[in-house]
C-alpha cells in the first residue's frame, strides 16, 4: 500500500484523505491545534503531524520519518491573508512548497501533487474557457505566487519524480469549521445565515457567475492526479459557470422557495458579473481520466444536508 503525504486539512485535504483512506497509508500535517485534532478524530488509521509549511525543518523531519510515495500538498495562506502579509505568504506558499517537494524527492517520493488555483488567470478580457496556456498576465500576488511554484516544480521533474499541479475553481463543501476561500465561505455563510433568520436574500452584485466546484470532486481529482506518473498542469472544476439565478434557484429547492428572496443587477455592472468563462478542463479529463460528478444543485443539497444534520447532532 502506498504511503501518501498530505498537507493541509481544509475543505481539499479533508475531501481527499476521504478518497485515498481505503487506498493508502496516510499521513496528514496541519499547522491549526483545532484542525490537527479533527483529522485525527477524522482518521485513527492515519499518522497526524502538527506543523507549519513554512517551518523547513519541521516539514524535513516529517518527510524523512514518513518516507512517503507520494506527497499532496493542499496548504496555503490564502489571497487575503497573503496579501496582508507578504513576507508569510512567500514563505508558506512559495518557499514551503519548493522545499517539501525537494525533501519528497530526496527521501523517494516519486510523485509531487500540488493544489494550484484559478487565481493564476485574469478574468478581465477572457472571452473564451480559459485554457492552462492562458495564465500569462496575471497581477494577483497570491496567483503569481501559484505559478511560480508551478514554474519550479517542472523544473524538478525527473525520469522517477514527477508533479502534477491543479489549477481548482472555486471549491465549495460542508465543514465545522471556517476553511475555504470565497466560494466555501460564501455559500456556507447563506447556509448559515438561513439557520439564523429562517430566511435569506441573495445579491448578484455580491455573487455575480461563478465557476464552483464540490469538494467531493476535487477530492477526487487530486485522487486521480496521485495515481499518475505524468507531469501535468491542468484545470480542475466543474467545466461551468452557475450564473446567479441558477444559484438562487438551488438554494431555494434546499432551503425553501418561500425563504429565499434575490435582486438582480443592472447596467455595466450586471454586464460584468455575467461574463465570466470557465475553465478548459479537457487536459484533466484526458490526463488524469477526472470527469465532475455533482452538478452545483446536488452540491448545495448536499452542504444543507450536512449543515442540518451538524445542527441536529449539536442541539442534541
Amino acid at each position: 500500500m502506498r504511503r501518501i503525504l498530505i498537507t493541509g486539512y481544509g475543505l481539499l485535504g479533508q475531501a481527499t484523505t476521504r478518497h485515498l483512506r481505503q487506498h493508502a497509508r496516510l499521513a496528514i500535517v496541519e499547522k491549526s491545534d483545532v484542525a490537527t485534532r479533527a483529522a485525527a478524530a477524522d482518521h485513527p488509521e492515519a499518522s497526524v503531524y502538527r506543523a507549519c509549511i513554512g517551518d523547513g525543518a519541521a516539514m524535513e523531519n516529517i518527510v524523512a520519518s514518513v518516507k512517503p510515495d507520494v506527497v499532496i500538498h493542499t496548504a496555503s495562506l490564502l489571497g487575503p491573508a497573503f496579501k496582508a502579509d507578504p513576507s508569510a505568504g512567500e514563505r508558506i506558499n512559495v518557499e514551503g512548497p519548493l522545499r517539501l517537494a525537494e525533501a519528497a524527492a530526496r527521501y523517494g517520493a516519486t510523485r509531487f501533487v500540488f493544489a494550484s488555483s484559478l487565481a493564476v488567470y485574469d478574468f478581465g478580457d477572457c472571452t473564451s474557457d480559459l485554457a492552462e496556456d492562458a495564465a500569462k498576465t496575471v497581477d494577483d500576488v497570491y496567483g503569481l505566487a501559484k505559478l511560480r511554484v508551478e514554474a519550479e516544480l517542472g523544473h524538478m521533474v525527473t525520469q522517477r519524480f514527477s508533479t502534477a499541479s491543479l489549477r481548482f475553481s472555486g471549491i465549495f463543501g460542508w465543514s465545522s469549521r471556517p476553511v475555504g476561500g470565497w466560494s466555501a465561505t460564501r455559500l456556507l455563510e447563506i447556509v448559515s445565515n438561513h439557520a439564523r433568520d429562517g430566511a435569506v436574500h441573495l445579491d448578484e452584485a455580491k455573487f455575480g457567475s461563478n465557476e464552483y466546484l464540490y469538494a467531493a470532486d476535487a477530492g477526487h481529482a487530486t485522487m486521480l492526479a496521485s495515481a499518475g506518473t505524468a507531469s501535468v498542469v491542468c484545470n480542475v472544476g466543474s467545466g461551468r459557470v452557475t450564473p446567479f439565478p441558477e444559484l438562487v434557484d438551488a438554494f431555494a429547492f434546499a432551503l425553501g422557495r418561500d425563504t429565499v428572496s434575490s435582486s438582480r443587477s443592472t447596467g455595466l455592472l450586471a454586464d460584468y458579473l455575467r461574463r465570466t468563462r470557465p475553465l478548459d478542463i479537457s487536459v484533466a479529463r484526458r490526463a488524469l481520466g477526472y470527469q465532475p460528478g455533482h452538478s452545483f444543485r446536488a452540491g448545495i443539497e448536499d452542504l444543507v444536508r450536512q449543515s442540518r444534520c451538524s445542527t441536529l447532532k449539536v442541539d442534541e
